[in-house]
């Protein structure tokens, strides 16, 4: 599987809704705030942006690319063997690194 969503994608603006979710969300706090814009820092699209999804009737917010993720590793039973490789840039590693460290 390789994903295409670990470009920064500057163009897709979610400075403010990530801004937002940093309020209820430590992980995106744990990024930093960029000295250039004063906001938290931009991951790659698929790790910023997220769904809510209800567990057990909790609400939890789960990004495109631990959905993508989470599906391939429902699916590994079909295959025989399955390589996971995001596209990825300098930039967009860290957030790449910390989803493939989430439990």
């Amino acid at each position: 599987m390789m994903p295409l969503d670990g470009g920064l994608g500057a163009n897709v603006e979610r400075k403010r809704y990530l801004n937002q979710r940093a309020k209820n969300e430590p992980e995106i706090v744990a990024r930093g705030i960029d000295p250039k814009t004063g906001s938290i820092r931009l991951g790659a699209k698929g790790t910023d942006l997220a769904f809510d999804i209800e567990i057990n009737g909790i609400i939890h917010k789960v990004s495109i690319a631990e959905l993508k993720l989470l599906r391939l590793i429902a699916e590994a039973s079909l295959y025989g063997k399955i390589t996971y490789l995001p596209l990825i840039s300098d930039e967009s590693k860290p957030s790449y690194e910390a989803l493939l460290n989430l439990p």
